[in-house]
């Protein structure tokens, strides 16, 4: 997906309660898809470094996170692509 879905995916997730917990960037080069692993907002980070957040402010936390990944994006150049997983709260409850 693009930038622009990436974000609309988010705000609509978010909306519903639901977080982007998995978000992995690839550079498209030529016939390439080129991953940004150093970018990669990963699940042990959204629900190991955010566990003592509730489930608001861990939605809030990401979305702060992913705007960076995009910054960090823009710097590189270049037209990305990203993968992302979704997941409940009660997937992820203790």
């Amino acid at each position: 997906m693009t930038e622009e879905t990436l974000l609309a995916l988010f705000d609509c997730a978010a909306s519903s309660g639901l977080i982007l917990d998995r978000i992995e960037p690839f550079l498209l080069e030529a016939d390439q898809e080129i991953p940004h692993a150093h970018l990669t907002l990963s699940p042990a980070e959204v629900h190991g470094d955010y566990s003592k957040l509730n489930w608001g402010e861990r939605i809030t936390a990401v979305k702060s996170d992913m705007l960076n990944m995009l910054e960090e994006a823009h710097r590189i150049g270049g037209i990305f692509r990203f993968n992302v997983g979704v997941s409940r709260e009660e997937e992820w409850a203790p």
